[in-house]
């Protein structure tokens, strides 16, 4: 069973020199294997590097693979670990044409043992290996790295964030988008996150809360906010999210987040030329092709029938090719299905409400009005049969597990600013820099101020008309807006 699977491109200037001695050296330096290398082994290791030659290490082997059939360069490399009734296996291949150089990881298990537990899916360490001592290549429009994409405030950037989340750029790996909270703040470690990830996502970060607000209208709403971090597959493979609350209470959130992705990943169909399989058939055409120039003019039947046995073999290649193209596509759209059949359903066991594509003013806006509305219903049932009142029940215990003290808080601190804000009844400069910060939008409209969130707006005079306009301001903007 395939354990991990992974492809990305690395650095196009190094050469299969480079990959073969990171993959050395992964064996060489790893814990697991480092007693068993005696002098002749390590020097034996270190000349390896012709095709089909084999090293033993213990039980273990470590094979290389080369091809070539222009325009590209292949390199693989085998390595197998048996362990009494399992195996493991990791193969890394390399191909390499004039533009760019892609490299696969793939870990393989096999098990003779009747009811074996699955291993447990990890990243192999020679990943990180590859990105740190090669380098990462251009994966669309972003560099393979172990570090986070920093987000610029540009203007015009968001339209270029937005195609890259829409699997617009021709990126192979998935988006990890980090937003930030009401406080500017990313919920969780980027550079953490980055290097737990590196190989098998990429991470970019917001620069700012105001910036989710820039970005809605190019990703239609869709994109997450307010701290939460969320995951972009590219060919409509969907969306996965983590919502502020599980990244605030839930500890080890990035292993998480990492173990997600390795399962989706481990589904991930390997192009067919980045496979050993496809290293040994370039060969073996060229051990055919070499019989039949021997044979020439010996048996001209044998000539024939191979030349026949290769056309079809090309057919059957193309087709294959197009079944595998067919399949990746299938795949990626029960993946995007599955993804939207669970945000429809409301996520995770237990949510009963499909979540609006509406924009929160602050951190869980939604919950604070839905348990709000829920208590005013509360409150209106009549006392003589509140003890009797199944709805009287059901709202209890939506309430009592749905606390909103921390809401309350939020939505009363940012009361507390507008109403100083608005105190003179008017807007100056430094008060309409204030509510920007909070994510709403200012705009001049002759003797008005025009401040809108999402669909809602209200108008604010340039000049206060008299004692009152403060109050009158601050109430007309409080019934509008919260």
């Amino acid at each position: 069973m395939k354990l991990f699977a992974t492809s990305f491109p690395i650095d196009k200037s190094s050469d299969m020199d480079d990959l073969l001695k990171a993959s050395k050296q992964w064996i060489f330096y790893s814990p697991h294997y480092r007693d068993q290398f005696t002098e002749e082994l390590t020097d034996r290791l270190k000349n390896l590097s012709q095709n089909e030659e084999k090293l033993m290490i213990g039980k273990n082997s470590f094979e290389i693979y080369r091809a070539k059939k222009e325009p590209s360069n292949y390199l693989g490399i085998s390595f197998t670990a048996p362990n009494k009734n399992h195996s493991w296996k990791t193969n890394i291949v390399g191909v390499k044409t004039k533009g760019k150089f892609l490299v696969s990881i793939v870990v393989n298990y096999e098990t003779l043992k009747m009811g074996a537990k699955e291993p447990r899916v990890n990243k192999p360490y020679v990943v990180e290996k590859i990105i740190r001592d090669i380098g990462g290549g251009i994966d669309g429009n972003l560099e393979v790295k172990d570090r986070p994409h920093n987000i610029g405030e540009e203007e015009g950037s968001e339209h270029f964030v937005a195609d890259i989340l829409k699997g617009h750029s021709g990126n192979v790996l998935p988006i990890t988008y980090i937003s930030r909270d009401d406080q500017n703040l990313c919920l969780i470690n980027p550079y953490s996150l980055s290097k737990s990830l590196a190989g098998i996502s990429h991470v970019m970060v917001e620069p700012s809360r105001k910036y989710s607000f820039r970005l809605k209208d190019s990703m239609n709403s869709e994109n997450v906010f307010d701290g939460a971090v969320g995951i972009y597959w590219p060919d409509d493979g969907g969306r996965q999210f983590w919502l502020p609350k599980v990244l605030r209470e839930e500890k080890g959130a990035i292993p998480k987040i990492r173990n997600s992705l390795l399962e989706k990943t481990r589904l991930k169909r390997i192009p067919l030329e980045l496979t050993l399989e496809n290293i040994q058939s370039i060969n073996n055409k060229k051990k055919i092709q070499t019989l039949v120039e021997k044979r020439k003019g010996d048996d001209e039947v044998l000539e024939e029938l191979i030349s026949e046995t290769e056309t079809e073999k090309e057919i059957y290649k193309e087709e294959l090719e197009i079944k595998e193209k067919q399949l990746m596509e299938a795949e990626s759209r029960i993946s995007f299905l599955e993804s939207e059949t669970k945000r429809m359903r409301g996520g995770a066991s237990g949510n009963y409400l499909n979540s609006p594509v509406v924009e929160e003013l602050y951190s869980n806006e939604m919950k604070y009005f839905l348990i709000t509305a829920a208590k005013r219903s509360l409150n209106n049932i009549p006392r003589k049969i509140m003890n009797n009142s199944r709805k009287a029940k059901l709202l209890e215990d939506i309430i009592s597990n749905n606390q909103i003290e921390k809401e309350e808080n939020i939505r009363s601190r940012l009361l507390k600013e507008v109403k100083e804000i608005l105190k003179e009844g008017t807007l100056d400069s430094n008060g309409r820099s204030r509510l920007k910060k909070m994510g709403f939008e200012i705009s001049s409209d002759g003797k008005h101020y025009k401040v809108s969130f999402g669909n809602a707006f209200t108008s604010i005079s340039k000049t206060p008309t008299d004692h009152r306009s403060g109050r009158n301001a601050y109430s007309q903007f409080k019934k509008i807006f919260f």
